[in-house]
């Protein structure tokens, strides 16, 4: 069960990633405008601003999530991973697998 830390630090990510895309948007839209209106450049310098703007939201988002990462992401006692039981080994214990026989499961080829 995750804690109320976790949702806190992924809805952050969330929220900072709508933040920093409106951000560099805006400021890519006005720039290529403003350029645009200096050099008679119609579109070009607006649209160039808006992929410079999702670009750099992209990148701030690649390195939020890699210091999260490297900061060890989950809050979980045993070293941030989840111990997962092996069903497939309480439903066949040792030698008693059905596809031991030829490699494919039971019932199909043993018609």
């Amino acid at each position: 069960m995750r804690g109320a830390g976790d949702y806190g630090k992924y809805g952050s990510i969330g929220i900072s990633l709508v933040l920093t895309t409106a951000v560099y948007l805006y400021l890519g839209y006005r720039a290529g405008t403003w350029l645009d209106e200096r050099w008679q450049t119609a579109p070009v310098g607006m649209v160039l601003g808006i992929v410079l703007g999702m670009v750099l939201s992209m990148l701030s988002l690649v390195k939020e999530v890699m210091s999260l990462q490297r900061s060890g992401g989950s809050t979980r006692p045993g070293g941030g991973h989840a111990h997962v039981r092996d069903r497939e080994k309480e439903n066949f214990p040792e030698g008693d697998d059905p596809r031991d026989k030829a490699g494919s499961p039971a019932g199909k080829d043993d018609r």
